[in-house]
C-alpha cells in the first residue's frame, strides 16, 4: 500500500484556520508575494512545537524571515523543495501517530491528509485512517529506503 500526499493539502490539515498559504512560486503571482506567503508559513509551522511531534527550531531550519525576502528564484525553490519534503516526512510521521483523512474516490484517486480537527477539513469523500496500518505502512517504506 503507497499513501499520497502533497503539501497543499497537507497545509489544510494542519494549519486549517490559515489555508491557503501560497508559498509556490507561480507565473501568476508576483514573486515578493510568494516570498511574504513563505514567511508565513514558516511562522505556521512554529506551532509544530506544541503538536505532537514537536518540532523545534523551525525557523533557523528554514531561514530567517529577513532572508527569505532576499533569495532568489533559485535560492528560494531549493527551500521551497526542503518546505515540500519536511511536509511530507512529518506528515507520514503524523500519519503513523494520529488519524488522518482521505480526500477522493476510487476512481478519480486519492490523497491522504493530516488533520488537527476533522471538523474544520471539508471534503466530499472521506474516512477516518487506523494509525495502525499507517505505521506498518511508513515502516515497510522506510525498510525499503534504508
Amino acid at each position: 500500500m503507497i499513501i499520497e500526499t502533497f503539501p497543499t493539502g497537507i497545509t489544510l490539515g494542519l494549519f486549517p484556520d490559515a489555508f491557503p498559504v501560497k508559498y509556490k512560486i507561480k507565473h501568476k503571482i508576483a514573486f515578493e508575494t510568494t516570498k511574504t506567503e513563505m514567511g508565513r508559513m514558516v511562522s505556521l509551522l512554529q506551532r509544530l512545537g506544541d503538536f505532537n511531534p514537536s518540532v523545534h527550531n523551525i525557523e533557523d531550519f528554514f531561514n530567517h524571515s529577513s532572508s527569505i525576502q532576499a533569495m532568489s528564484k533559485k535560492g528560494y525553490k531549493n527551500l521551497e523543495d526542503r518546505l515540500d519534503a519536511f511536509l511530507c516526512a512529518y506528515a507520514a510521521y503524523w500519519l503513523a501517530n494520529h488519524k488522518g483523512k482521505v480526500v477522493g474516490d476510487d476512481r478519480d484517486g486519492l490523497i491522504t491528509i493530516p488533520v488537527i480537527d476533522e471538523m474544520e477539513v471539508p471534503d466530499g469523500k472521506s474516512e477516518n485512517l487506523c494509525a495502525c496500518d499507517l505505521l506498518s505502512v511508513i515502516l515497510s517504506a522506510s525498510s525499503m529506503i534504508l
